[in-house]
C-alpha cells in the first residue's frame, strides 16, 4: 500500500522546478512510514507480551488504522484510473498489431497529475475525521432524546424521565476534566431515573479507580442502576488464572457499590411511585 500511494505522490510532485524539495518529500515519505511500522509493530508485541494496553500503545494502534483507511481511500482512485490506463493500454497494443509503423507512445498512459490530486484530496478526509476523534471526537457528547410510549403506563409515570449512559470504558479516558464535563451533561438532565447498560472499564476494575469521584456524582430521584458488560467480565485480558478474573469482578462490583449504583445481577426492581 504505501508503494501503490508513492506512485501517486511521484506524480503530484513531478511538476515542481525544486529537485531537493522533491527528494525531501519522497525520503520524508519513506522514513516516516518505515519508523512508524516499526513502530506498529513495537506497540503490537508490547501489548501482547504485556497486556497492558498503554497510550502509547493506543496511539499507534489509532494511528495505524487512520492511515490504513487514508491510504485506502487514496489508492482506491488510483485504482480506478489504473483500470482505465490497463483498457486504454490493450487498444493501444491492439491498434499496434494492425498498423506496420512504428510509435514511441507509451503502450500505458501517463497517469494524470489532477486524478493523484483528486486522491490526495479525498484521502484526507478520513485522515481529518480519523485525527479529530482521536484527539477531541471522543470527548464530544451528545444528548439524544426519545420520548416512549405504552399503552398500559401508570398515569404516574407520564413525563417520567430515563438517562441511559453506556460503554464508557474508562481505562481509554486521557481528560479528566472532559470526563467531568460529560458527567455534568447527564446530572443537568435532572432525570428521575440514571442507568448505567454496561462496560465501565476496558478490562481491569482498576481503570474507573480515578474517576470514581466523578461517576459517583451522578444522582436521581428514584435510584442509580447499573449492570455489567463483557468487558466488565474481564473477556478479553489474559488473566493468570481464573480466580484472578474473578477477583476482578469482584472488585468491579465493589466499585459500583461505592459509587452508589445499585448493580443488578439477573434480578429486577420495580419502581413506584405515587403508589
Amino acid at each position: 500500500m504505501d508503494l501503490y500511494v508513492f506512485q501517486g505522490i511521484k506524480r503530484i510532485t513531478r511538476g515542481w522546478k525544486s529537485k531537493g524539495l522533491r527528494k525531501a518529500v519522497f525520503w520524508g515519505y519513506w522514513f516516516f512510514f518505515l519508523l512508524f511500522i516499526l513502530s506498529f509493530v513495537f506497540a503490537v508485541y508490547l501489548r501482547f507480551s504485556s497486556d497492558v494496553a498503554t497510550t502509547f500503545i493506543k496511539w499507534l494502534i489509532n494511528g495505524f488504522l487512520t492511515l490504513f483507511v487514508t491510504q485506502l481511500v487514496f489508492i482506491l482512485v488510483l485504482f480506478a484510473e489504473d483500470i482505465y490506463r490497463i483498457i486504454a493500454g490493450g487498444i493501444r497494443f491492439f491498434k499496434r498489431q494492425k498498423t506496420t509503423g512504428t510509435t514511441k507512445e507509451p503502450l500505458l498512459p501517463e497517469r494524470r497529475k489532477f486524478v493523484s490530486q483528486i486522491a490526495l484530496v479525498l484521502a484526507g478526509i478520513p485522515f481529518a475525521s480519523f485525527l479529530y476523534g482521536m484527539v477531541k471526537g471522543k470527548y464530544d457528547y451528545t444528548v439524544h432524546r426519545h420520548t416512549l410510549y405504552f399503552d398500559d403506563l401508570p398515569e404516574a409515570f407520564d413525563g417520567f424521565t430515563i438517562t441511559q449512559i453506556s460503554d464508557v470504558h474508562s481505562g481509554s479516558f486521557d481528560d479528566k476534566e472532559a470526563v467531568r464535563r460529560g458527567i455534568e451533561m447527564v446530572q443537568a438532565q435532572n432525570s428521575d431515573l440514571f442507568v448505567f447498560t454496561g462496560d465501565l472499564v476496558n478490562d481491569l476494575a482498576s481503570e474507573i479507580v480515578p474517576y470514581m469521584d466523578i461517576f459517583s456524582q451522578l444522582k436521581a430521584p428514584y435510584g442509580q442502576y447499573s449492570i455489567l458488560g463483557n468487558h466488565d467480565y474481564g473477556m478479553y485480558h489474559d488473566w493468570p488464572s481464573e480466580e484472578a478474573r474473578l477477583e476482578n469482578i469482584d472488585r468491579l462490583k465493589e466499585h459500583h457499590a461505592q459509587m452508589d449504583y445499585r448493580l443488578l445481577l439477573d434480578e429486577n426492581v420495580t419502581i413506584e411511585k405515587d403508589g
